[in-house]
């Protein structure tokens, strides 16, 4: 109870810093991920969470991906139990129609070597698509802090983004 207090309590901070910048605290956010989970045989769902510290950044805009496509990456994903590996460069992670998720670490690269879980990605899907579509639409990125599995210090601030492809609908 008292870390969800805290977690309130930093949300409430960071909203008042910025009218665009929200700190989901663990617990909300995982309850948004609920939905996700409802579109895929729960026996198959195994979400594994390697970050914490979770921010959103609205963008959406004209170019933005739709909500739905983003969607489908969340739903895709939950039933991959593996964590993703990488090495803090940008990478493109998923793409569907619309949508892709990247991530990016924030810091230098050189050595670093850090896991992100299916829940991790999930979650951010969800609590985006949930607080950030505008007329369908959605274009969101954060941060988190993930487990680093080589390199210096144990945890790295990686950057995501949900972001629109090429793909055209033909709707």
């Amino acid at each position: 109870m008292a870390v969800m207090a805290l977690h309130l309590i930093v949300a409430a901070a960071l909203h008042l810093l910025s009218s665009l910048v929200y700190a989901i605290p663990f617990e909300a956010a995982r309850q948004n991920t609920v939905e996700l989970v409802r579109n895929v045989n729960p026996d198959n769902v195994n979400m594994t969470n390697f970050c914490t510290a979770y921010t959103y950044i609205d963008q959406v805009s004209e170019n933005s991906p739709r909500a739905d496509d983003c969607f489908q990456i969340g739903n895709g994903i939950l039933l991959h139990s593996n964590p993703w590996v990488g090495n803090g460069q940008k990478k493109e992670l998923f793409k569907y129609r619309t949508c892709a998720f990247g991530l990016e670490s924030s810091e230098d690269p050189e050595g670093i070597v850090l896991k992100v879980g299916n829940g991790d990605i999930a979650q951010v899907i969800a609590t985006s698509k949930v607080l950030y579509t505008h007329n369908g639409f959605l274009g969101t990125t954060g941060s988190m802090n993930c487990k680093r599995v080589m390199g210096p210090g144990t945890i790295d601030n990686v950057q995501w983004r949900l972001y629109r492809t090429n793909y055209v609908p033909q709707d």
